[in-house]
């Protein structure tokens, strides 16, 4: 009569085998899950940045200032460290992993605000972008506009 050990031993290995598989995977959906989370809470405090910029800039802009006037009310408000130079009136706000205002070397985020071309007399067109620096894709951006006095 033959020993049935061998015959255990490899009905166990394969379960092992099956068990470590099924536990591979569900450590890759859980790490999905987590980069997926936090993406998501990184879009939603953009939409919170972008919007409070966009408020200050219709607030600033209806009471009859320049655009370059908004843009520095913006950086100055929300405590940006100065506009982005050698460009166009600009603002430039970075953030770090918690979304405080930070200097460049511990920045994870950034938020841009840029005059945008409106194409009309007695509008002013704002563009604000959020991105994860080193991301080429938005988590959130939008256009702000308001009413400007027509110059006669």
């Amino acid at each position: 009569m033959r020993s049935k050990a061998p015959l255990a031993l490899m009905e166990q290995a394969v379960m092992v085998l099956v068990f470590a598989l099924a536990a591979a995977l569900c450590l890759r959906v859980f790490v999905w899950c987590d980069r997926t989370s936090d993406r998501g809470i990184a879009r939603d405090r953009a939409v919170i940045e972008a919007q409070n910029a966009a408020e200050i800039m219709k607030n600033e802009g209806s009471g009859g200032k320049d655009m370059e006037s908004v843009l520095d009310s913006v950086a100055e408000k929300l405590g940006a460290s100065d506009a982005a130079e050698g460009q166009e009136p600009c603002v430039l706000i970075l953030y770090d992993k918690d979304w405080n205002v930070a200097g460049e070397r511990n920045a994870a985020y950034g938020l841009w605000a840029e005059p945008a071309e409106s194409g009309e007399a007695g509008l002013a067109i704002a563009h604000i972008c959020v991105r994860e620096l080193g991301d080429a894709e938005a988590l959130f951006e939008l256009n702000v506009a308001w009413q400007t006095e027509v110059g006669a």
